[in-house]
């Protein structure tokens, strides 16, 4: 007893302090003074508070210069950690961290850990493993599996059975340890990355959810030998029977009561409260009893697992809570695993040790060796699947750089626009879809296109919906007629529609019908990719403001405006932004109907000048290809336009294409001088009325006399000078307009994809 230590401790412990000022109304009794000598922060509550404080400034600081480098805030999360702790401050970190201080701490990291893989366990479609390839099964089993193999001859061949230098149990899960694939942090990490629905991010995604399952038997069965090494066979029977029974209650009861529950939510309604409310509450008994019974790693997860992800249940736990999860509890707990290194010396002399740095060094390279020889075997490029093996092995930080150096996030791509395709060719069209009244403003614009046997197109339709309630986007392709786990009526109606204008125009319209759900910000990965996939020379994009009948604003998505835009950045063909005023719907008739009885169609054409008016005229003049289509030219021209021969090369482009109209006989052709800015938006004004559509390229950020003095006006720079003032409400008019934007991106080929739906 010579080396005991006496600690006292307040029972009951003092929580809230009584504030910084002093109390000029205490007695001065013994309890008194004792409670006026006890300061403000050692107080449970302040202290916490003072600790959240620092953690989360001392985070900001050193996030605020390693973002810059490209490295994730759980980077300056664990350094903050270090930086803090007892190895890098000694014997001031008492100040601040005391024992009973991080007791409090670790029991709210703990919580936000659970609370972390639940949510996690949420969003994760388990219907993926069954939709897995043979690629996908091979890089996750033997990313797993290879590094235990590799592990079993440097565990037998450094124990010593004598000494018992290295305990078998703790450097079998250590090699467990670095073979596991974690699913979150996969998800996590193509989240910072912002390739979540990439090509490779669905391919790590579909290999990293194959190997998280594996891992997690191989988690529990691990759980279970450890328990009869340690505590003999009777103990690892209660401990399994445990196991089984929490399953059986979480996939036979709790899981059908849950879908029982979600069958009564009429689609498209919100969860009830009250639901909510009892699951989180089966969350913490869960928690609980996981803790009381030794399973507290997998009991949350899998109880997340059980509950149905996306709309409504799902969609409404990751709305609720998953902000204040990342934000708060999450970082708490990164960093708290920083605050637990006492000391710099690691005792790399000591033979345990050694064996843990072998098993640090020889796993993580066998596992990265066992992701990229599937990957390269089965004719993925090199530099992809040395990214997947990087991205494979990852626990967070450790590969991201070499990961993001080797995977190239601007392809660019060949030159694919109106002007450039071949006259009376099939025309491949990616249409998007957001919301139910994109589908008729889509239909009526294709058929202002008008199709016919000798002027085909092909219509790809791609319906966005936003990723709510699940970590994995899902990619359908609706021709594949393969079954998914994935449901939802609206998008059934949207391929009876499609469906049905195919019908209308049979010969000359070609329709096929896709389902992306994905997040906001990286939507346009999806819309580029099909575009790129399918060789379109145009992507229809809904403008993201609708109107009622009367005029008044309907809707206005800031999300769909931010997404036009980045596709406006980085699409490998033209794009077309349409806003529909209603008024182009016509009836649907037969594409062989007798040329007097088709609907006819008003459009014009305002010609500037530059590339991407170049690229609507040919769309205009391939509509007026047909007769239903009334198409007139205005070209307007600055008055004080020099003399011919000081023209540039675009404008002899532009002369050279208008040439081809003027004396046309089935195009109206007018040519008007203006002065200014002002004078153009006069002449626009009184167009408004006389046309269905009028079709203006974009010019973003092109400066000429017909539009100077404008700019500074727009309500919508993203769609151009002329296209802002025909999609604002105060021109009156119920004119539909599609902006127009000419392919920029243009450097080399993009000669490979990845097929991992095959």
């Amino acid at each position: 007893m010579a080396n005991a230590t006496r600690v006292c401790l307040t029972i009951p412990p003092k929580v809230q302090s009584a504030g910084l000022g002093p109390d000029i109304f205490r007695n001065e009794s013994d309890d008194d003074i004792a409670a006026a000598n006890y300061k403000w922060y050692n107080y449970s509550l302040p202290r916490l508070e003072l600790q959240i404080t620092l953690i989360f400034v001392v985070t900001q600081f050193f996030h605020f210069f390693l973002k810059r480098l490209g490295l994730p805030l759980l980077t300056s999360q664990l350094i903050a950690g270090l930086t803090l702790s007892h190895a890098i401050l000694h014997d001031k970190s008492e100040v601040m961290w005391t024992e009973e201080s991080i007791q409090v701490l670790g029991t709210i990291a703990t919580f936000g850990y659970s609370f972390f893989l639940f949510l996690m366990g949420v969003k994760m479609d388990p219907g993926m493993i069954f939709t897995a390839n043979k690629r996908t099964i091979s890089i996750a089993l033997l990313s797993v599996i290879a590094p235990l193999i590799c592990a079993v001859p440097i565990i037998l061949l450094s124990f010593d059975p004598i000494t018992e230098q290295v305990p078998k149990v703790q450097t079998i899960f250590l090699s467990s340890y670095f073979a596991m694939t974690s699913f979150p942090v996969i998800t996590l990490l193509l989240s910072e990355l912002k390739i979540l629905n990439s090509e490779l991010g669905r391919l790590a995604l579909s290999s990293a959810i194959t190997a998280d399952v594996f891992s997690l038997f191989m988690l529990i069965g691990g759980t279970l030998l450890r328990v009869w090494i340690q505590s003999g066979v009777n103990a690892a029977l209660n401990e399994f029977m445990y196991v089984m029974a929490f399953f059986a209650f979480v996939f036979l009861v709790l899981r059908p009561a849950m879908l029982m529950v979600i069958r009564y939510i009429p689609e498209g309604k919100p969860m009830y409260e009250t639901c909510i409310y009892v699951i989180i509450l089966i969350f913490l008994v869960c928690v609980f009893l996981s803790r009381l019974f030794n399973i507290t790693v997998i009991a949350p997860y899998i109880l997340g697992l059980a509950i149905p992800h996306g709309p409504p249940l799902g969609s409404a736990l990751v709305e609720k809570f998953e902000r204040m999860i990342n934000n708060l509890f999450l970082p708490v707990f990164v960093t708290s695993c920083g605050l637990r290194l006492k000391t710099l010396d690691f005792g790399f002399g000591d033979t345990s040790m050694k064996v843990k740095v072998a098993l640090a060094v020889v796993c993580p390279f066998v596992k990265l060796i066992a992701c990229f020889l599937p990957s390269y075997l089965t004719k993925m490029p090199i530099k992809d699947a040395l990214a997947l093996a990087f991205l494979m092995s990852s626990k967070g930080i450790i590969d991201l750089g070499l990961f993001t150096a080797l995977y190239d996030l601007n392809v660019c791509y060949n030159k694919r626009s109106l002007m450039h395709w071949k006259p009376y060719s099939e025309l491949p069209i990616v249409s998007v879809i957001h919301v139910p009244d994109n589908v008729n403003s889509v239909i009526n614009l294709l058929e202002a296109t008008c199709p016919t046997k000798e002027n085909p197109m092909i219509v790809n339709v791609l319906h966005l919906i936003k990723l709510s309630g699940q970590a994995n986007p899902i990619f359908i392709s609706h021709q594949k007629k393969r079954r998914t786990n994935f449901t939802n009526s609206y998008s059934e109606n949207l391929i009876l529609s499609f469906d049905k204008f195919e019908g209308n125009n049979w010969g000359a319209v070609s329709v096929n019908a896709f389902t992306a759900v994905s997040p906001p910000n990286l939507m346009h990965d999806d819309i580029c990719t099909l575009a790129l996939d399918k060789l379109a020379s145009l992507i229809i994009l809904p403008f993201h403001r609708r109107w009622y009948i009367d005029g008044s604003i309907e809707s206005d998505e800031d999300y769909i405006r931010t997404l036009n835009t980045r596709v406006l950045e980085k699409a490998p063909c033209s794009i077309g932004i349409f806003v529909d005023r209603g008024n182009m719907k016509r009836p649907a008739m037969p594409v062989d109907s007798p040329p007097d009885q088709l609907p006819s169609y008003k459009i014009a054409m305002i010609f500037l000048g530059g590339s991407d008016d170049r690229e609507a005229f040919t769309l205009a003049k391939r509509m007026a290809q047909d007769t239903r289509v009334v198409l007139t030219i205005v070209h307007l021209t600055p008055e004080n336009e020099g003399s011919p021969h000081h023209e540039d090369w675009n404008a002899m482009i532009d002369n050279e294409m208008l040439r081809e109209v003027k004396n046309n006989g089935y195009v109206s052709y007018m040519e008007k001088a203006v002065a200014d800015g002002p004078e153009t938006a006069i002449i626009v004004h009184s167009m408004v009325n006389e046309f269905d559509l009028i079709i203006v390229g974009r010019r973003y950020n092109m400066e000429s006399p017909q539009t100077s003095g404008l700019q500074q006006w727009s309500e919508f720079p993203e769609m151009g000078v002329l296209g802002d003032i025909l999609a604002s409400v105060d021109h009156g008019g119920k004119c539909s307009v599609l902006v127009v934007q000419q392919q920029e991106t243009v450097t080399r080929s993009r000669n490979r994809t990845i097929d991992f739906f095959s």
